[in-house]
């Protein structure tokens, strides 16, 4: 919004931009957005289908916050059978991929509030998808396509979803600390499973356990704890 203010005849008018004022997101109310700056997350809409080969229960979607000409809107982008992006709410996303509500600590990563350029960016590429109206196969090695899909369209805003080694990728839907946390108790329970072995009589299976282990926990990120 600029407004023009004339100082006198022989000054030209002078044009100051007032930024409007933003608002709380809805999936993480301690950020907020506005006009120029929107947050994106991805999260998981619950199980739509189990692959026993590998695969994995639960159904990735990008939601995308933005405030526009004043007007908050909420936006999913997904990947079915081909790309779906639509008009959304956190009602609309608690109805889950199956028609199950989830209750409203639904898993989610953390929310990630980029410039409208940048975001507009990955919006467009999404849009272009969706209209073309085709199947879009994600090489996946048999985990779930959606989440692939959902980790490359937030790439292009220079993030990633949390590192996970001895967890399902679903897992890495969820605040960064909270993947931390988890992945480091499951590899405390591969260096007890490594002791038991070893005291079995299996040193050999037992070492590769712990360093493998050890190896993991050493390279995972050092995110910060939140207060």
């Amino acid at each position: 919004m600029a407004i023009s203010v004339s100082l006198s005849p022989s000054i030209s008018p002078v044009t100051v931009s007032l930024s409007r004022s933003g608002r709380r997101s809805v999936l993480h109310p301690e950020l907020s957005i506005d006009e120029n700056n929107w947050a994106v997350t991805v999260a998981d809409l619950g199980p739509c289908a189990l692959n026993l080969w590998l695969g994995w229960a639960g159904h990735a979607v990008v939601v995308i916050e933005s405030l526009e000409n004043g007007t908050y809107r909420m936006r999913r982008g997904e990947l079915l059978k081909g790309v779906r992006f639509e008009e959304t709410s956190l009602d609309g996303l608690r109805q889950g991929a199956n028609g199950k509500i989830l209750p409203e600590d639904f898993r989610r990563s953390e929310t990630w509030v980029k410039a409208k350029a940048l975001v507009q960016t990955m919006i467009d590429e999404i849009s272009t998808e969706a209209d073309r109206g085709e199947p879009i196969q994600v090489p996946a090695l048999g985990w779930g396509n959606c989440l692939k899909w959902s980790k490359r369209k937030i790439a292009l805003l220079n993030v990633s979803l949390p590192w996970t080694f001895f967890s399902l990728p679903i897992c890495a839907i969820d605040a960064p600390e909270k993947v931390l946390k988890r992945e480091r108790k499951i590899g405390s329970g591969m260096i007890l499973l490594a002791a038991i072995v070893a005291l079995l009589g299996g040193f050999a299976i037992a070492s590769l356990i712990a360093m493998g282990t050890a190896l993991a926990l050493a390279t995972a990120p050092n995110y910060p704890q939140k207060t």
